[in-house]
């Protein structure tokens, strides 16, 4: 007999909105997005639930989105496990990881542990990297390549006609890390004079443009509460969706992961040059394999101009390396879901989840302990 897990996707940042989206729109999955209610620090998701309505027991897995496990994401995940302690949590990539080691030295995400039992990071390009820079093969540490669910329903279900585009075209502003959100990182990622330089260039050749904002700041403000960079004043600044990019002659972008989502749409796509980090051995594979080939901003109206060439579908090979098999990768991601429910019993995962928590919980008392034991 079929075995049909019950699956649950949940997030709460801006930018994790169309992954809830991609991954409810398969029928083995329940997806809600969460956001704060008005003047309240109470969350709610679009369709009026709350946290609380929640049964996790109903479910067999929770797919959750972001590097690590931030609040407010992390109190779901707590009450998810302690409400159903067998039930299977995966992590989930929620935009392009500059740098593996980053992702555990700064971010501290760390698997199988308590909250989460794998993280998936899109195609095989983030996992072989990973063994690169560790040199262990990133399934012994419970860290896969499934492929990512947001780009697989992107490419199933939307397509750019360069006959139905709107004469515009679309630059994508990346904030600043630090600026954003206080990267702890060693060296932040971006710059805003790249964004500035996009901007000049259009202007002097009168190309008309729309600015689109980052979703976990359309105000510009961060979140810590500071004022970031913003366009000069007369700019026209867009807070539109992932799938509303169709309508635009092209996207123009740098160092953003949204170039990967206007791939999957098959939009034609112009990266710009920035000279990307390397402190801890980061890099921004989609230049270095060729999948994006980054130009300087003067190069943006010859580009334009050859309709046909910035039309070019994107090297399938290629952008599988990073994003997975997409057509198929809700299907696999569903199978792996599958395959993991039925091998364990929910006793037995009860089992093992109680069993980490209690030797995560040994391991921080005795490093707790540790300074007091040497003096």
């Amino acid at each position: 007999m079929k075995f049909n897990p019950r699956v649950i996707s949940i997030g709460t940042l801006g930018n994790s909105k169309i992954d809830i989206d991609a991954s409810a729109n398969n029928d083995w999955c329940t997806g809600l997005f969460f956001r704060p209610r008005k003047e309240s620090d109470r969350l709610v998701s679009d369709g009026g639930v709350e946290i609380g309505d929640i049964d996790f027991k109903n479910y067999d897995a929770l797919l959750v989105w972001h590097q690590a496990l931030p609040e407010p994401l992390l109190s779901i995940v707590k009450q998810a496990i302690k409400m159903n302690p067998s039930i299977l949590v995966i992590g989930n990539s929620h935009g392009y990881n500059k740098s593996i080691p980053e992702l555990y030295q700064y971010y501290k995400l760390k698997v199988p542990q308590l909250y989460m039992d794998y993280y998936s990071m899109w195609g095989p390009y983030f996992t072989r990297r990973y063994r690169e820079v560790f040199g262990v093969d990133a399934g012994k540490r419970n860290i896969l390549s499934l492929g990512s669910l947001r780009h697989d329903y992107l490419y199933r279900h939307f397509k750019w006609d360069k006959n139905r585009t709107n004469g515009r075209v679309l630059v994508i502003h990346e904030p600043v890390s630090a600026e954003g959100w206080n990267d702890p990182s060693p060296e932040a990622i971006g710059d805003n004079r790249v964004s500035d330089s996009i901007i000049e260039a259009l202007e002097r050749e009168n190309i008309p443009f729309d600015f689109k904002v980052h979703p976990n700041w359309p105000d510009f403000i961060s979140s810590p509460g500071k004022k970031m960079w913003a366009p000069p004043q007369g700019v026209r600044v867009v807070n539109i969706s992932i799938t509303d990019m169709l309508q635009y002659e092209a996207i123009i972008a740098s160092w953003s992961s949204i170039q990967f989502e206007a791939l999957s749409m098959r939009i034609p796509v112009i990266n710009i040059e920035y000279t990307y980090p390397t402190v801890n051995q980061s890099e921004w594979g989609p230049g270095k394999y060729g999948l994006l080939n980054p130009i300087k901003p003067g190069r943006i109206p010859e580009i334009l101009s050859k309709r046909n060439t910035a039309s070019q579908p994107p090297d399938m090979d290629l952008l599988k390396i990073f994003l997975g098999d997409l057509g198929q990768v809700h299907e696999t991601y569903y199978r792996f879901i599958q395959e993991k429910v039925k091998g364990l019993t929910r006793l037995n995962r009860y089992w093992n989840r109680i069993i980490r928590g209690r030797a995560l919980r040994l391991k921080g008392l005795l490093r707790r302990l540790k300074p007091g034991l040497k003096s």
